[in-house]
């Protein structure tokens, strides 16, 4: 491992995250370069062993790997992420001649996207984008579900100690009917209409 080209101290971050992961340092710069002005973090691997090893300590949100490198080939790199770090969006560098792998590799649900070598900047910059809002849309529904069941814990409880809270009546339309009967011992006019006192 090159750690020349590597970062000797990763800080903890919060924010979106792209892992680059290339054997070959003059193709992680390039990609570095067209996605520099983008509003996230990149960090950079130079194997996938060394991937793994960020990722063991680090949020990543989207990686963009090589396929092509010594030891660990970029699709075995996202086959595993796929099994280990399943939020992880995983996108692919190709060759041309690649194509099958790439295609193979779409199929099998390891890898979102693919981006052939030699890159178009907008294309490539466009499809990391993607990548993240698809990262940020799965994360806000994790976060949402696990509110939900958060809420719906709370009301069995409300519920067990005052039987009936959870009860919610409505009327013909779906509007909510709060109360019949208002702090001032009135009756609302929603009860007073509802069609409960049709003919009573």
């Amino acid at each position: 491992m090159n750690v020349d080209s590597l970062p000797t101290a990763i800080p903890t971050h919060s924010g979106p995250t792209l892992l680059i992961v290339d054997d070959e340092a003059e193709m992680r710069r390039a990609l570095k370069r067209t996605l520099d002005e983008e509003p996230y973090r990149i960090l950079q691997a130079d194997s996938a062993q060394s991937a793994l090893s960020i990722l063991a300590k680090e949020p990543v949100h989207v990686i963009l790997s090589d396929h092509n490198m010594p030891g660990m080939s970029g699709l075995d790199l996202l086959r595993t992420l796929a099994l280990r770090f399943p939020a992880v969006v995983r996108m692919m560098v190709t060759a041309t001649h690649e194509f099958d792998v790439a295609v193979r590799a779409i199929n099998l649900g390891e890898v979102s996207r693919f981006i052939t070598k030699p890159w178009d900047d907008e294309e490539l910059v466009c499809s990391v984008r993607a990548a993240f809002a698809h990262a940020a849309l799965e994360r806000e529904v994790r976060i949402l579900r696990r509110q939900a069941k958060r809420n719906v814990a709370v009301l069995h409880e409300l519920e067990a100690r005052f039987p009936g809270i959870s009860h919610v009546k409505r009327d013909r339309g779906g509007a909510v009917v709060l109360s019949e009967v208002d702090d001032d011992g009135r009756v609302s006019d929603a009860a007073i209409w509802s069609d409960e006192e049709r003919g009573s």
